[in-house]
């Protein structure tokens, strides 16, 4: 792990709504937490290859753990202006004296 790996600024968010003010709603995004990130695009597989919508947008994402905060597959993660969905459970890379928390997204 390099610090300088992480060169890709990345936001984990919810969605929700809030009142319009006239008996309707309107879509929200909650910021939960903007982040440093390394990301590579996805290695072709068989598994991938059966799901060509994924083949070009899916993305392994690389964040250093932080304490207090814990990566939720309802999450959604906005890159580039693009907003991606969470499709893997998060889980733990040791590094050296570091951890981090890897998960896969693709373009939503």
């Amino acid at each position: 792990m390099k610090l300088g790996s992480y060169n890709q600024k990345i936001t984990f968010f919810v969605e929700g709504t809030e009142s319009d003010g006239y008996g309707g709603t309107q879509p929200t995004e909650e910021i939960i937490l903007s982040t440093w990130a390394r990301v590579e695009q996805l290695k072709r597989s068989s598994s991938l290859e059966q799901n060509q919508e994924l083949l070009n947008e899916a993305y392994k994402v690389f964040i250093q753990t932080r304490q207090g905060f814990v990566i939720d597959v309802a999450m959604m993660v906005k890159w580039k202006g693009k907003t991606f969905k969470i499709i893997t459970p998060p889980y733990t890379n040791d590094v050296l004296m570091n951890q981090e928390t890897i998960i896969d997204i693709c373009q939503s």
